[in-house]
């Protein structure tokens, strides 16, 4: 019988996107049928306590400095995860897994543009330490509508803590009124579509026949709350789960494995965010919104 190995899995249970790279690690867990997992949801507990835990591996969120301090001075073999800008990015040298921004802002734009639409507009979070992934995402956005002959309105804001809510809706409906409409909108992720879905409620901007809107992370549960529907980017999260694992599972065999991995998205979850054809005259697009409705 296989010797039963003890892994930590360091993370935030209750993120939808940490979620799903548990659902990775799961999947990679049944197949080698020997692992014992610690995870826990209470954030005082997610990080065992090293002098009395007997491990053999660790899979843990690096952009999270807390984590990252607890674990980076680690002997046992440890694989970490991130967005690509944590604090483990500057001269790490564990194995690291992040997400593939370039095709997700790609992806973003072609939806749109395949959606008839020539205005265009980027969301994105106020810079922080681990957030680069966010400016990354912005100009290739940027790039990409800009080499088709149009120009892209970005926005940023000032307020990096959703619990500034009010002051967050107030720069968001002065940056949104300031818009051409129809306008297709790249959101950095499905919090801050959120943001701006509310935005446009307030303000009574049509969506998705004004503004259509695409987020990041298909959190299906933020996204179908969202009204309407939010479109997102699926990340390829579940995948990075996996391939964390079972590099971990390299490692503890003593193979030598990347110290960089980057996992490409894996489509569109389209929702009533952008069904629509991007359409100037406004009658028409009232037509075909409610053709779309009652059909």
């Amino acid at each position: 019988m296989n010797k039963v190995l003890h892994i930590a899995l360091i993370l935030n249970i209750n993120k939808a996107y940490d979620r799903k790279i548990v659902a990775g690690v799961a999947r990679y867990m049944r197949e080698v049928g020997n692992w014992s997992l610690y995870l826990e949801d209470d954030p005082l507990s997610k990080i065992p306590d090293f002098d009395n835990w007997d491990g053999d591996g660790i899979i843990a969120d690096l952009d999270d400095l807390a984590v990252y301090n607890a674990v980076k001075d680690s002997s046992i073999p440890l694989v970490g995860f991130g967005g690509g800008y944590g604090p483990y990015c500057k001269g790490g040298k564990v194995p690291y897994i992040f997400t593939e921004n370039t095709k997700i802002a790609t992806m973003a734009a072609e939806h749109l543009l395949d959606r008839g639409f020539r205005r265009f507009g980027y969301c994105g979070a106020p810079a922080n330490s681990t957030n680069g992934w966010s400016r990354e995402r912005r100009e290739v956005f940027n790039t990409i509508v800009k080499e088709k002959g149009y120009s892209c309105a970005n926005f940023v804001g000032h307020s990096p803590s959703a619990k500034n809510w009010h002051k967050i809706q107030d720069e968001l409906k002065e940056w949104l009124s300031s818009l051409p409409l129809p306008i297709g909108i790249m959101a950095a992720n499905d919090s801050i579509a959120r943001h701006i879905l509310e935005a446009c409620q307030q303000l009574e901007i049509k969506i998705p026949e004004e503004i259509a809107l695409i987020g990041v992370d298909d959190d299906e549960m933020m996204c179908e709350l969202a009204n309407p529907p939010l479109t997102s980017i699926i990340q390829g999260t579940d995948t990075l789960g996996y391939k964390a694992a079972e590099l971990l599972d390299c490692m503890m065999k003593g193979e030598e494995v990347a110290i960089k991995t980057v996992i490409d998205p894996v489509g569109i979850s389209v929702r009533q965010s952008t069904e629509i054809l991007a359409i100037d005259d406004k009658l028409v697009a009232q037509a075909l919104a409610f053709i779309r409705k009652e059909a």
